[in-house]
């Protein structure tokens, strides 16, 4: 089942002059029967995106429940960003 109301918001605390920007998120599929009707929950996760753009690491900070989590974390590694940019050169940020 696709995450309904599955919604996107980065909060990037960087110094790169040029911060990621979301180029491809596809949403997390939890297992039938995890969510009730309408249930919304929220999972935040700390990332690593690479020079390339790639989600490299990922890590909860505060959980939506353990079927929850789960699907966000598999779904991270398909997101693509433009990489992050400090005088020009693409650079890893946190």
């Amino acid at each position: 089942m696709s995450l309904a109301g599955f919604l996107l918001a980065i909060a990037l605390a960087s110094s790169a002059e040029e911060p990621p920007a979301v180029l491809d998120a596809p949403p997390p599929v939890v297992p039938a029967g995890t969510l009730a009707p309408g249930e919304r929950r929220l999972v935040v996760v700390e990332v690593q995106i690479g020079a390339d753009g790639v989600v490299s690491e990922a890590r909860v900070v505060d959980s939506g429940g353990p079927l929850v989590n789960e699907a966000v974390l598999n779904v991270l590694h398909r997101w693509r960003f433009s990489p992050a940019r400090v005088d020009g050169v693409a650079v890893p940020v946190r």
